[in-house]
């Protein structure tokens, strides 16, 4: 029985921006193991622990999920190349600096793994999401490596 003038306790909900970041962690690691064809909304959101109402909330589809969760391969495959491209620079230095800059994103805790996993997804199913949303960075980051490694060697620029 209640005592008189007390209140109820009320169950506590994740905020908005706790909800949206967990849904997007646990579909970077289902789309990882699964890929997109084979994620359903419907896991993601009973993986998350959510409404499946959150992920079109969120996220507004399942493609809307899946551009999110691309958008962290892009933040972790950016290479800083301005870094790289001291003109003084040996060469030796710059392959010397160039590796932990490509490994960089594999220290940033689980989501890069998950993320680091559904790129290898992709390499094997890709979709043309990602396609549209990561070719882009990566021939960036491609002709801007080229380009730095190329001045080291004296060559003219690759395509």
């Amino acid at each position: 029985m209640r005592r008189a003038g007390r209140r109820p306790r009320r169950r506590r909900h994740a905020t908005g921006s706790h909800t949206r970041k967990r849904l997007l962690l646990v579909a970077l690691k289902l789309l990882g193991q699964r890929g997109y064809a084979n994620t359903s909304t419907r896991a993601i959101a009973q993986a998350a622990r959510v409404n499946i109402a959150a992920i079109n909330y969120y996220f507004h589809s399942k493609e809307g999920l899946y551009y999110a969760a691309l958008d962290q391969l892009v933040f972790a495959s950016k290479l800083d190349v301005a870094a790289l491209s001291t003109p003084d620079q040996p060469i030796d230095t710059l392959l010397h600096d160039l590796f932990p800059s490509l490994l960089a994103p594999l220290r940033k805790g689980r989501t890069a793994g998950f993320a680091v996993r559904l790129c290898l997804h992709e390499l094997i199913a890709p979709t043309p999401m990602c396609r549209d949303k990561i070719a882009p960075v990566i021939r960036a980051s491609h002709q801007a490596l080229a380009s730095v490694l190329c001045s080291h060697l004296g060559a003219s620029d690759a395509h």
